[in-house]
């Protein structure tokens, strides 16, 4: 018998090697959020059929500009795109992008009416980073009075710690009410913060300048910062590492910053707790 176990052990790791190897099945994802995630979307589709995801769907996507969530639920039922929805059970997943205001009372609204025609949907808190690092709002003629290129990991981290410690609580009191897990959130802000770090270090190929990976003086997320979103989201929703993903079609992104980006995202979903996934061989 002893003889038998080595074989059986081998042929147990080749079963689950190859079902890393088959693409899982595409998610229908529904977004209602602000201009921090919206451009993500676009992003999270291509990624998906870079990985050889087909059946990945963005079923819509409702936008308000620098909204809250409670924005978003309380949008008039005619134009509530998310609402529809949810409420036609087109959606596995739901994202939502929080502002500044947490707790917010319309994550639980939209929990609640995702489950009540999707028992196995599950929600997503797209965790943003803060307009303006956290300064009184400027314009950008004067951009550059934000110092961003000053900026340390330490400090980022600092400032961005209430609005993490505020979002963790909402989340597990949500999963606790329901008995399992069921929103989860996705920890862009935490990997912009590492990315910002390797750029301030000199590490990151083509960008020399913590405020290059902003559009704007308010932080609207430039190309790189987008697909950093993307492989975050990617992760949280397929349960899978995205480092080795190729760069997806269309997206004129140097393959070195791509895997880069790939390895961040993938830190930063494994090291929360909340985002309900674990460190893996790493596969498309």
């Amino acid at each position: 018998m002893r003889s038998l176990r080595l074989p059986l052990i081998l042929l147990a790791l080749l079963v689950a090697l190859a079902a890393l190897a088959v693409p899982p099945k595409g998610q229908r994802v529904l977004t209602a959020g602000h201009s921090f995630c919206v451009p993500v979307q676009p992003a999270l589709a291509l990624v998906a059929k870079a990985a050889g995801i087909t059946d990945h769907v963005n079923v819509d996507t409702q936008f308000i500009g620098n909204s809250t969530v409670t924005q978003q639920w309380e949008l008039p039922d005619d134009q509530n795109i998310a609402k529809r929805d949810l409420r036609e059970g087109k959606a596995d997943v739901l994202i939502l992008s929080p502002n500044t205001k947490i707790p917010d009372d319309a994550i639980d609204c939209f929990t609640h009416l995702m489950l009540a025609n999707n028992p196995k949907g599950r929600v997503l808190i797209y965790e943003p980073w803060l307009p303006f690092d956290g300064k009184p709002p400027v314009d950008n003629a004067h951009r550059a009075d934000l110092h961003r290129d000053t900026r340390t990991m330490a400090e980022l981290l600092r400032l961005h710690q209430p609005f993490c410690t505020a979002l963790a609580a909402q989340v597990r009191a949500l999963n606790k009410e329901h008995g399992h897990q069921v929103v989860f959130t996705v920890p862009v802000g935490l990997a912009l913060i590492t990315l910002r770090g390797m750029v301030a270090a000199g590490k990151v190929p083509g960008i020399t300048s913590q405020d290059a990976l902003f559009a704007d003086a308010m932080g609207h997320p430039s190309r790189e910062v987008a697909m950093l979103g993307a492989y975050c989201e990617y992760a949280v929703i397929y349960r899978r590492s995205p480092v080795g993903i190729p760069v997806p079609a269309g997206v004129p992104l140097d393959p070195k910053l791509n895997k880069q980006l790939e390895q961040i995202a993938w830190d930063a979903v494994t090291f929360d707790p909340l985002t309900g996934v674990k460190a893996t061989p790493e596969k498309k």
